[in-house]
């Protein structure tokens, strides 16, 4: 119950800390029965913050939040909401065509052992089209131009209009 109150106090959101309770005590993958529930989570919280016991938590965002005034991100920030790391300074374009195109190659037939896939692996990047890069690498750039154009706030996550990047 208490890391529980403790990562819903840094996190603020019950779904995280059922994520972060399942990589703790590796349960991952396993029956979510094993997991609070998020109105016990809240619960647990709700009664800490009654005992008078909740200041503490919040000493380092309230600091935060006292010095760098809508100018400090992070979990549990109430200026400016983020992730962990921001999705939109990744070039997340690999994980929707990259993977898919090179899993093609390499399974196109099924490897007969481990250095066999390996090779097929090392091979297919090694031979990934120029053209293929370079239209990855410029919708990676039109992505960060638009965060500068927003001043780093979360750009909408709408890229229909980067095209194709299949060969």
């Amino acid at each position: 119950k208490a890391q529980c109150v403790v990562w819903f106090a840094q996190m603020g959101s019950p779904v995280a800390v059922q994520r972060q309770y399942a990589r703790h005590y590796g349960l991952e993958g396993r029956a979510a029965a094993n997991v609070p529930d998020s109105r016990s989570i809240k619960r647990w919280y709700d009664e800490y913050l009654e005992r008078g016991h909740g200041k503490d938590l919040k000493k380092p965002k309230n600091w935060l939040d006292e010095h760098f005034r809508h100018r400090w991100m992070g979990r549990g920030s109430w200026n400016l909401p983020w992730p962990p790391y921001s999705p939109d300074l990744l070039p997340t374009h690999c994980d929707f065509f990259l993977w898919g195109y090179i899993k093609s190659i390499v399974y196109r037939t099924q490897p007969q052992n481990l250095d066999e896939l390996q090779a097929r692996i090392q091979d297919a990047f090694d031979n990934l089209p120029q053209e293929m890069i370079d239209r990855a690498i410029e919708c990676y750039e039109r992505r960060l131009q638009r965060c500068i154009d927003v001043d780093g706030r979360n750009v909408e996550q709408n890229y229909a209009d980067e095209g194709n990047f299949l060969p």
